[in-house]
């Protein structure tokens, strides 16, 4: 806040009751707690500007959200915070803000003060009442080569009619003087001003240009800096790659040696294995004494029955004759699933025990296809003898073989030569 000493400090009343008795500006300064504010304060506080103001106006300072700045804008509106409004007999002359100078408050509170010829005071008016005939002409003074004092401290004074005209010239022309010497004294503030704003001006210039190199210097260092993170980044994960790389090839080389190895050793030991695994197979084999064997049949029922190990495979084949449930008719051969195997006539005397069919296993009965030879043997595998009597041979075609259709019939005794459906017969 400025020089409490230059505010008025009573109601608002009684200030433009004063302003109405001195005939001054009326200067109000509405501020808030910003910035801007302070830097309005510290104008305010220019001891030129503290005379000025004391000398030419009634200051009166009102907070943003005060209520006698709330009543205060209701008549006057307030563009901006902070401001400071010169009025004079109730209009708004000129007004400032922040960035206003020293000089520019003392310039404005002499012109605003200057506007209006001051009111006559009670002596002047009697002096002009008795020498009207004899005065000059008027001349317009402004109110601050007058003496500020309250129309209320005057005391009443009685001026003879016989004052000389030499008093009144001299009075006008020492008030030509202060004229002359206030506009001196304002040209010389005015010219110290401009040579400031110009100094100002150069030294913002070169502020602005430092602040701007300092700042691309900082934004390129960044750049720089982000650039190096970067490409330090790429290195580091192109060496973990081949880091990972070279690991994963080194690891192939192993497993590969490893299996390599591996299967080495398991073809030096696989006869061995084979030789010591049937060994422990026939032994263990041969000690079950019985065989339970589950026969599949044609039709997919199942039977069960139990053989001593001992029992041929003959003897089985006659009792599956003997106790089929499926179409007796159906000729059959043997087979076995674990393992696979296709039982021969040639297994017909073998037990159940080098049939390895011990303790337990399954047999399944395949059908047998019809042929010419075994229809007219008049036999059939593991079943009963059938008929005597035959039927004609099939004649299988090779589903492979590339027919060619011609002309000719097939039962003709010559047919024409051909070579993938063309003839080779030129006569």
């Amino acid at each position: 806040m400025a020089d409490q000493d230059i505010w008025f400090s009573g109601p608002v009343s009684d200030a433009i009751t004063l302003v109405g008795q001195r005939n001054c500006v009326f200067l109000v300064y509405i501020h808030d707690d910003s910035e801007k504010t302070q830097t309005l304060n510290a104008t305010l506080k220019d001891e030129h500007v503290v005379a000025a103001i004391k000398e030419h106006s009634v200051a009166l300072s009102m907070e943003k959200s005060s209520e006698n700045a709330i009543m205060f804008g209701q008549f006057y509106p307030i563009q901006t915070v902070p401001i400071v409004y010169f009025i004079k007999q109730g209009t708004i002359r000129d007004f400032g803000i922040e960035t206003m100078s020293s000089e520019e408050v003392v310039e404005k509170l002499i012109q605003v003060n200057g506007i209006v010829t001051p009111q006559p005071s009670p002596v002047s008016a009697q002096v002009s009442e008795q020498s009207a005939t004899n005065a000059p002409p008027p001349v317009n003074v402004p109110a601050s080569t007058l003496p500020i004092s309250e129309p209320s401290s005057i005391p009443p004074v009685s001026v003879p009619s016989s004052i000389p005209n030499a008093q009144s010239s001299s009075n006008t022309e020492e008030t030509k003087a202060k004229k002359e010497e206030l506009q001196k004294q304002l040209e010389n503030l005015r010219k110290e001003r401009a040579e400031r704003d110009k100094q100002d001006a150069k030294e913002r210039e070169i502020k602005r240009r430092q602040e701007a190199k300092v700042l691309q210097e900082a934004k390129q260092d960044r750049v720089d800096k982000e650039n190096k993170k970067y490409f330090d980044q790429i290195k580091k994960e192109r060496l973990e790659d081949e880091a990972h790389r070279k690991k994963v090839r080194e690891q192939i080389a192993k497993d590969r040696a490893e299996k390599i190895a591996q299967r080495n050793a398991e073809k030096q030991r696989s006869p061995e294995i084979n030789v010591a695994s049937s060994a422990e197979f026939s032994t263990s084999n041969a000690n079950h004494d019985y065989s339970n064997l589950n026969i599949r049949q044609l039709d997919g029922t199942n039977i069960r029955s139990k053989f001593e190990a001992s029992t041929t495979l003959s003897t089985v084949r006659e009792w599956i004759n003997q106790n089929r449930t499926d179409d007796r008719r159906k000729p059959f051969k043997l087979s076995s699933q674990f393992p696979n195997r296709l039982f021969t006539e040639q297994d017909d005397d073998t037990t159940l025990t080098n049939l390895n069919l011990c303790p337990s296993a399954t047999i399944i009965m395949k059908p047998i296809k019809k042929s010419s030879s075994i229809i007219s043997s008049g036999q059939r595998l593991g079943g009963e003898s059938s008929s005597s009597t035959t039927e004609p041979t099939i004649k299988k075609r090779n589903p492979y073989a590339t027919r060619v259709n011609t002309l000719e019939e097939e039962d003709e005794d010559e047919k024409r030569p051909t070579y993938n459906g063309n003839s080779v017969n030129h006569e």
